[in-house]
């Protein structure tokens, strides 16, 4: 037998750069049906080599069990498990070897962001490739003329078939030599739009228009915005948005708790200190004294904050504003509650967004609100009471609190916690206090 190490140094090797892991869980190996199956194919091996009437195809020795280039890397899209089925091609394993290509194709086929697969190894020898299928489909006729066509086939020494027109999809004719090893979720890596590199998903920012750009190139163009002359600052009103805008990119701006989390230290003083240059500058061309007051103090503040103060400052501003604050997602209007339909329109701004979610729906919400995903179980597909709506709220607040919170540095952690319990606790969220204080 090959030691497990190497069985799964097999795996790992297949595994597509270019896609991201973001779950795993290894399956015990069953080395006892592995055996089993290693000996059926190499009896059967050694069955045709003996029999001088026999004419095998790429049969020239028995294959070796404790080679691991005799094993397919392959997977399915049942994370259950690898389970014998009716094919084509008679009875067996209907699998597909894995590389970016077919798992690419299986993301864009569900649609989905993420795909979970089955991942195992499958022991085999001799590969029937060119042939049609045994029967012309799964609806019509029997499986027993399939299955005793992959019975002559095995007796020539093949152990599986290549599905006609698809390189990389099997039918393995011994189950048993086949050995689910781990479920993983895939998705694809982020492409930077100024470097070109792939990067995790953490590793930069994804504006609204799906625009990657990575840690390194945003705090770049972070300094760069802080760089430009007050006329084009104040034009943007000290806005920093996607490296495309204006180039086919309409996205909103990067918030400032955006900035601070994906942009270097240095990216996020010098983005301060511009907005503190604005600042100054709205503070000499003010002509009302109250106005001029408010500013002045303002810039004091700002003056007098360490870099640790401003990160717990925004922290804190970002949970009571933009977590614990109902309010439209385009033009950041706040609301209290509302009755009846849950495809919500803004009273401020053309916008329709969902109650359960409160995502820009564009023009009408009435769909998304029919099948939001966090929309509990038995709901109806537009209304609600004001009891879900609240459970609703306070769960998607609380994942929104604890993926902000998880990002911090324990000490501004701490302390933006401290500063919010009274509203945390106002808004039912003191299990986070607990958790996070």
């Amino acid at each position: 037998l090959v030691p497990e190490e190497l069985l799964r140094l097999r795996v790992e090797s297949k595994l597509p750069p270019d896609l991201e892991v973001t779950e795993r869980q290894d399956i015990p190996i069953n080395f006892e049906q592995l055996l089993s199956g290693q000996q059926a194919i190499v009896t059967a091996c050694r069955d045709v080599l003996n029999d001088s009437d026999a004419t095998p195809r790429g049969i020239f020795r028995p294959p070796d069990p404790t080679d691991v280039e005799w094993y397919d890397v392959v997977f399915c899209d049942d994370i259950s498990g690898f389970h014998p089925k009716p094919t084509l091609y008679g009875s067996g394993l209907p699998l597909q070897k894995l590389s970016s290509d077919t798992l690419m194709t299986l993301l864009r086929d569900s649609g989905a962001p993420e795909v979970s697969v089955c991942v195992g190894l499958v022991f085999r020898y001799n590969m029937l490739t060119g042939a049609p299928p045994f029967r012309p489909a799964l609806r019509t006729g029997s499986n027993k003329k399939s299955n005793k066509s992959m019975t002559a086939m095995r007796a020539k020494g093949f152990d599986c078939v290549q599905v006609e027109g698809e390189l990389d999809s099997c039918i393995y004719w011994v189950p048993e030599a086949a050995i689910p090893m781990s479920t993983l979720s895939f998705r694809t890596r982020h492409e930077c739009i100024i470097c070109g590199d792939p990067f995790r998903a953490d590793q930069g920012f994804e504006c609204s228009s799906e625009h990657f750009t990575c840690q390194a190139d945003l705090s770049e163009h972070i300094k760069t915005c802080a760089d430009a002359d007050m006329r084009l600052l104040e034009q943007r009103e000290g806005r920093v948005h996607c490296p495309l805008h204006g180039h086919g990119c309409d996205a909103v701006a990067l918030s400032e708790v955006e900035i601070a989390l994906h942009a270097g230290k240095t990216a996020f003083r010098a983005h301060q200190e511009m907005l503190k240059r604005m600042l100054e500058k709205r503070l000499g061309d003010e002509i009302r004294q109250e106005e001029r007051a408010r500013l002045e103090e303002e810039q004091a503040l700002l003056a007098r904050m360490s870099d640790f103060e401003r990160e717990v400052r925004t922290g804190r501003k970002h949970i009571s504003e933009e977590i614990l604050t109902l309010k439209c997602p385009r033009c950041k209007q706040a609301f209290q509650d509302f009755v009846g339909c849950f495809a919500l329109r803004c009273c401020s701004c053309p916008c329709a967004f969902c109650a359960w979610c409160l995502v820009d729906a564009g023009a009408d919400a009435h769909s998304h609100v029919a099948s939001c995903q966090r929309k509990p179980p038995g709901a109806d597909a537009y209304f609600g009471t004001l009891q879900q709506f609240e459970a609703s709220n306070r769960s998607r607040q609380a994942d929104q609190l604890r993926a902000f919170l998880e990002q911090m540095e324990p000490n501004v952690r701490q302390a933006v916690v401290e500063l919010s319990t009274v509203d945390l606790r106002d808004t039912g969220h003191l299990d986070i206090v607990a958790d996070f204080r």
